[in-house]
């Protein structure tokens, strides 16, 4: 079952992201990438992401997304990122996230990434080149109404 993050979930989260790295999840601090290892690491994620989703069956965590926003240039862009066990499990926050909160979104990915299908099956297409990254970009279509 799909449901936004609550703080009795921190400790799972914190297990599952740690036993199950992903080369797309990560923070950013003084540019440069960090993966999420301890409890501030986790804690600072959660402080940067505006919308957060778990995937939970039977009290064990399957994967999470989170949307923070960044702000350069002048443009504010919403940022996904995502960590699951498999690219079903992807599809589904992914689902959950684009029903409930109409809005564009962007998600830089690893070009070998499992959830690139994921992302594209949702409507998200390829937007420019990052070295070993791609960015996908899913816009709100005119007329959708924004539920935030």
């Amino acid at each position: 079952m799909i449901k936004e993050y609550k703080k009795q979930d921190f400790i799972g989260l914190l297990d599952f992201i740690t036993s199950n790295r992903n080369s797309d999840f990560y923070i950013t601090e003084e540019n440069r990438r960090k993966y999420v290892n301890t409890s501030y690491d986790l804690t600072k994620l959660i402080k940067s992401s505006n919308i957060i989703y778990l995937n939970k069956e039977n009290g064990k965590i399957l994967g999470v997304l989170l949307v923070w926003v960044s702000l350069g240039n002048n443009l504010k862009r919403k940022y996904i990122k995502v960590n699951a066990i498999n690219k079903e499990v992807v599809k589904g926050l992914l689902t959950v996230l684009l029903w409930n909160k109409k809005s564009s979104y962007y998600v830089k990915i690893k070009k070998d990434s499992d959830y690139i299908k994921a992302f594209k099956e949702k409507g998200f297409i390829f937007k420019g080149n990052r070295g070993s990254e791609i960015l996908l970009i899913k816009k709100m279509k005119s007329g959708e109404v924004k539920n935030d």
